[in-house]
């Protein structure tokens, strides 16, 4: 779709002056969120239980999506890179689990944490991984739903 023609009926006015932040207009109220909640809910469609792995958990479309996987009753595991990236998604965002993959091989990272393939991936375009070292790794293992839009996996708690 390139484009919306309607004469306003059914259309709710937004108005970013109600807000606490008027910035959340931009971020979790626009593009930001809608990409988190429609990418994760309409596409990955975790259920309580699933273990989610975001990818970028970090950045503002991930710290979304871990917040959301955990309020739906995920086990939510977040890559992110750095200690303080890392604290970030576990401290505050509530991850369970999270992995630095500056520092770790992401691959052995998530089959240490029980994680043996995805059902669903809802990527970006550049939504592998890499480690200096390792092979470059992605998530998407076993993948029966690619969509380019979030860098986001559902899987199964093993």
């Amino acid at each position: 779709q390139d484009g919306l023609l309607s004469d306003g009926k059914g259309l709710r006015a937004f108005d970013p002056k109600q807000l606490p932040d008027p910035a959340w207009a931009l971020s979790i109220f626009g593009g930001t969120g809608l990409t988190a909640y429609f990418g994760l809910g309409e596409i990955g469609k975790p259920k309580a239980g699933e273990t989610l792995v975001v990818s970028a958990a970090a950045g503002a479309v991930g710290s979304t999506v871990v917040q959301i996987g955990k309020i739906l009753g995920c086990r939510v595991i977040g890559i992110a890179g750095g200690a303080a990236k890392c604290a970030f998604v576990r401290d505050e965002l509530g991850a369970d689990e999270v992995i630095d993959y500056k520092h770790e091989k992401v691959g052995d990272a998530l089959k240490a944490q029980g994680f043996d393939g995805a059902k669903a991936q809802v990527r970006m375009p550049t939504g592998s991984i890499k480690h200096t070292g390792e092979q470059t790794v992605s998530v998407s293992l076993h993948t029966d739903v690619a969509v380019d839009v979030q860098v986001t996996v559902v899987g199964e708690v093993v």
